[in-house]
């Protein structure tokens, strides 16, 4: 639901703003917080260790690993990337797809949703003869800019 998802975007916001400078425990515990609304009390408790100094470094790595569940692909025909696209299960994806290509990841391991919106935008933006019928994240959108650049940044360091 819409509350569901708006409690997620502040919490992977908080989750960003929370890493490191001297008041990263005000993100830390608004997170904890919310955390504590949605019921996930394994959260509030890495949330509430992470504005911990030096603790904290370990408690956001750990709260942050627990949210990577997406990884991103490239659909693949006759042995050409033809599409970009983002699951939480390869398997089923690749179902869903059926003979229309074949799909490969690109993510070694699962990313954090947001983080494979940025990628798959990226890459949609440099093949702009894929396809995608829609963006991952709308050009519209306040912050646009700056998320394909995280996208275009991860390829540049994962060799893409």
């Amino acid at each position: 639901d819409s509350i569901q998802t708006g409690r997620d975007i502040a919490s992977i916001g908080l989750d960003a703003t929370g890493v490191g400078g001297a008041v990263s425990f005000v993100p830390d515990l608004l997170n904890a917080g919310i955390s504590l609304g949605r019921g996930d009390l394994t959260g509030a408790g890495l949330s509430s260790l992470a504005a911990v100094p030096f603790v904290g470094m370990a408690a956001n790595a750990a709260r942050i690993a627990r949210t990577a569940d997406t990884f991103v692909y490239l659909g693949i025909r006759e042995g050409q990337p033809v599409y970009a696209g983002i699951t939480n299960n390869l398997t089923r994806r690749a179902a869903e797809h059926g003979d229309n290509f074949a799909l490969r990841a690109i993510t070694p391991q699962a990313v954090t949703r947001p983080q494979a919106r940025e990628i798959e935008q990226a890459l949609i933006i440099r093949n702009p003869g894929f396809e995608n019928k829609i963006n991952s994240i709308s050009p519209s959108r306040p912050g646009y800019d700056s998320a394909v650049e995280r996208g275009e940044s991860w390829l540049r360091d994962n060799g893409y």
